[in-house]
């Protein structure tokens, strides 16, 4: 099935509100919530209380406290209850922040920066699930909320095309997303014909990163089924909300791509402290680069140490699991004594058939896991012998 049909492609390039959306994604979907607060504070005020859990005695919307990209903060407003009838005292009145996320992905720490605790409601909206649970924010699916601002009366035709080609626009961005959604038994890599509507509609970004992200939950979930002893799993971006020894899967974008990373805390990195720096080793999957890395943050020991973990085979050996073990004249540098490298992190690849399906990537990575969990305690002497050099 095709990602973008040619019915949703004609549709979005004639949407004169898509196409001006196409400048600031998150902030012109804000400004235009909250120009729909202001201008029909009752309507918006309905449909904001079926998905906030503290609700307010009077449902609407105080247009005078409408607010756009306060403290960067996509959207905050007050309901009128608790508001004096000079409509001058706000203390007591009813709040909700809304953290947008169109054209990026729901960011866990991002959300524990902005969360407000004098504020009773916290609305996170997007049309991607996010990968991690919230205790304080509620995940509204955008593509729900969208189709309720049908509802609302306008004053005018005029308002009432605008809601109506953003309504429909914002559909078939949400059509095109399910669509792009990984499937196990089917191929991971998209094809340069798929991925080229997605980039002509400049909408390729949230795709890349969706699926790099549920990539990422569903080699957790296969993860966390081994039950490796002494070792944790975790579903993180930040390596400092897990341990030394720790099994860590994130993803991420670069390079117009989405990435995931697995591998093992060996060393968490201590400020101040040269004695103890940040060691990870593991596996980097990109593009159709599969990649077996090591990042040791200090510029005197990261060469030597993957030199030393190759020389002695303990990592940068291709030849573990099947996705990989063929691909020999696929692998990279072509000197085998050579790594490539960004600053500290240094990595060898093989490419992968851009045919090859998601559940053989995921399967390919665990077998990775499986050899450097085994291999862990000489991994950690390797890392330990050369920290001891500095």
């Amino acid at each position: 099935m095709e990602v973008i049909s040619q019915g949703i492609n004609f549709d979005l390039k004639k949407s004169p509100l898509f196409n001006l959306s196409l400048s600031s994604k998150e902030l012109f979907h804000s400004n235009f919530l909250a120009w729909l607060c202001e201008i029909y504070p009752e309507d918006m005020g309905r449909i904001f209380n079926e998905y906030i859990t503290h609700k307010p005695s009077d449902l609407t919307i105080n247009e005078n406290n409408v607010e756009r990209e306060k403290k960067n903060k996509d959207l905050t407003f007050q309901y009128n209850d608790g508001v004096d009838e000079n409509g001058t005292d706000t203390t007591k009145a009813t709040k909700v922040i809304v953290e947008l996320k169109i054209k990026s992905l729901p960011d866990e720490k991002q959300l524990e920066k902005y969360y407000d605790p004098e504020c009773q409601n916290h609305l996170l909206m997007s049309m991607v699930k996010p990968y991690f649970l919230s205790e304080t924010w509620s995940f509204v699916d955008y593509s729900k909320f969208i189709n309720k601002l049908s509802n609302i009366k306008t004053h005018n035709n005029y308002h009432s095309e605008l809601i109506k080609d953003y309504v429909e626009f914002t559909s078939s961005l949400c059509k095109i997303i399910k669509r792009s959604e990984v499937v196990s038994d089917k191929p991971f890599l998209l094809s340069t014909k798929k991925k080229k509507p997605l980039e002509e509609l400049r909408i390729h970004d949230v795709i890349y990163k969706m699926r790099s992200s549920q990539l990422a939950d569903k080699l957790y979930k296969a993860l966390r089924e081994k039950n490796y002893s002494g070792c944790n799993v975790c579903r993180t971006n930040w390596w400092s909300h897990t341990g030394e020894g720790d099994i860590c899967i994130w993803h991420g974008y670069s390079n117009m791509s989405g990435l995931i990373q697995a591998g093992i805390l060996f060393n968490k990195n201590q400020k101040g402290n040269s004695q103890a720096p940040f060691s990870v080793v593991g596996i980097q999957f990109q593009n159709n680069q599969f990649r077996l890395i090591s990042e040791i943050s200090n510029n005197e020991i990261s060469l030597q140490v993957a030199e030393e973990l190759k020389d002695k085979e303990l990592w940068f050996n291709f030849n573990i699991s099947e996705l990989t073990k063929s691909r020999v004249e696929h692998e990279y540098p072509k000197k085998m004594e050579a790594f490539n490298k960004f600053k500290n992190f240094k990595y060898r690849y093989r490419t992968i058939d851009i045919n090859t399906k998601t559940e053989q990537i995921i399967n390919g990575i665990i077998e990775y896991i499986d050899d450097l969990v085994l291999k862990k305690d000489q991994i950690k002497e390797v890392i330990t012998k050369n920290i001891k050099t500095l």
